[in-house]
């Protein structure tokens, strides 16, 4: 009985030790996401800047192509 006093303790210690760490890392998270969204809205910018590059590629091509 007294054993498993013991390990439902040592186990109650882990969990509290394991929920700690994961609201901190929560928190890492919370602070560093706005971060990651400015980042995702910056690469989203890129990518419709790069395709809209492309569209102008292509129609300059195909004018070339049109006057060949």
């Amino acid at each position: 009985m007294d054993e498993e006093i013991e390990l439902l303790r040592k186990e109650k210690s882990d969990l509290k030790e394991y929920n700690e760490e994961l609201t901190a890392r929560a928190s890492l998270l919370a602070n560093e996401n706005p971060v990651l969204t400015k980042q995702v809205n910056e690469l989203e910018n890129d990518a419709k800047a790069s395709e809209e590059s492309l569209e102008e590629y292509k129609k300059r091509v195909k004018a070339l192509a049109d006057e060949s």
